[in-house]
């Protein structure tokens, strides 16, 4: 059942559908007089089984992913072609067939480098769209008025999501594993912070924002005062804003149903032009002249389609003759640890320390019990995120609670030598 917030609606608002913290919500409004809620719907999780048709449609933290990186170049045509090679090294670029599923947005130009941050979608499995989809897809991060230079955290859908910002633009989001703001979920933000500070992508970063409502004691601002060496505010969440820059991103079934939309548009205005051609043409010299014109039509259809392979093939030579120089070629550590965060169990494991020097990667953690540890440490070997790695994982220390401490190590195999 839906519940109603506003009742009043301008006749040319726009209407945006967001994750809201706990269920799927409707706002409506403009950006001269603001944006309010009206209707909370009973959907939770990633996505609906239905979307129904609005201006925008906010995906979820947990169904997306920020990788930012320093391109070694400001040449604003390149930058896509960059980033395209970037995720591609990083083994993360979107297979899609059609659609948008990811964007670039420069956060920064230091000389002549940019800090650039790829937003891209990883929808396990697409909702279900109208007839006529909305008009724009965006990330949720992007539609708040955020802090300068600030981690921000709120619960989206029912989870944890932390946002991290250089100046007023997120430069990471990443969905918590922990439940609660808790030690844990500090402890998962500093590692965070760690590898953007190692990254090079965020300066000073001195203030935790939590959207929500206090916690009795004052345990998070403690926490992050003791854990993260900056202090911690509530604050009530902003309402929605859509941004000036229209996202790019469009979902592959959408962009198969506007292709769809397309095709059918275009055979009934074909339809149309033919009829009117038969009432108006007439005789022998009038079919000669139709077929003559849908024979020349036909070959410049077959000239445009071959001229984009060999313009295209020129100038893909051209651009990756050009892109050679122009990306770091060394693997990032947030990228690292992501994909050793994403092979953690739900529960039972928490890392306490992460290091990445050259092609070999540390990291100590604690678990509850010696088997979650040694299960662990199967799952790490047999990964195929991280597959190009061998993997020394040292004997856990039974502590007296019967939790296990562990340390492992990891290197890229260079061709000789044998996993364990």
């Amino acid at each position: 059942m839906a519940k109603r917030d506003a009742s009043s609606k301008g006749k040319n608002d726009q209407v945006i559908y967001l994750p809201g913290p706990e269920f799927w919500e409707q706002w409506s409004g403009s950006e001269r007089f603001g944006f309010s809620r009206i209707e909370t719907t009973e959907w939770s999780g990633v996505a609906p089984e239905r979307v129904p048709t609005a201006a925008a449609f906010v995906f979820p933290v947990a169904a997306a992913y920020a990788v930012p990186f320093w391109a070694s170049t400001d040449d604003p045509s390149l930058l896509e072609d960059v980033g395209d090679m970037q995720l591609e090294k990083l083994g993360v670029k979107p297979d899609a067939v059609a659609g948008q599923l990811r964007e670039y947005r420069v956060v920064d130009r230091v000389g002549n480098r940019s800090l650039v941050v790829a937003s891209v979608l990883s929808v396990a499995q697409e909702p279900e769209y109208p007839k006529h989809p909305p008009e724009q897809f965006l990330i949720s991060p992007y539609l708040y008025p955020l802090p300068s230079d600030a981690v921000l955290v709120w619960r989206e859908l029912g989870r944890l999501v932390v946002a991290v910002t250089r100046t007023d633009t997120p430069i990471y989001f990443h969905t918590l594993s922990s439940e609660e703001l808790d030690g844990e979920a500090v402890q998962e933000i500093k590692v965070i912070l760690m590898q953007l500070r190692m990254q090079g992508v965020i300066e000073d970063v001195d203030e935790m924002v939590v959207w929500g409502r206090p916690e009795a004691g004052g345990t998070v601002e403690q926490l992050a005062t003791k854990e993260l060496g900056m202090r911690a505010r509530y604050a009530e969440a902003p309402p929605p804003r859509l941004p000036s820059e229209v996202s790019r991103l469009v979902p592959e079934e959408v962009a198969h149903l506007r292709q769809r939309r397309e095709t059918v548009r275009k055979i009934k205005n074909a339809a149309l032009l033919v009829g009117l051609a038969y009432l108006v043409v007439i005789g022998v010299v009038a079919g000669l002249y139709l077929r003559t014109k849908q024979k020349a039509a036909a070959l410049r259809t077959e000239i445009a389609a071959v001229a984009p392979e060999t313009d295209g093939v020129r100038d893909a030579q051209m651009r990756w003759f050009l892109l050679e120089k122009a990306i770091d070629v060394d693997g990032y550590p947030i990228e690292l640890l992501h994909k050793c965060v994403q092979i953690l169990p739900a529960k039972g494991v928490q890392l306490t320390e992460f290091q990445v020097s050259g092609d070999e990667i540390f990291m100590m953690g604690n678990a509850s019990k010696y088997p979650v540890a040694m299960s662990f440490k199967n799952d790490l070997e047999k990964a195929p995120l991280l597959a190009e790695f061998i993997w020394d994982f040292e004997t856990p220390d039974i502590q007296g609670d019967n939790s296990a401490t562990f340390s492992v190590s990891g290197r890229k195999n260079d061709g000789t030598a044998q996993a364990q």
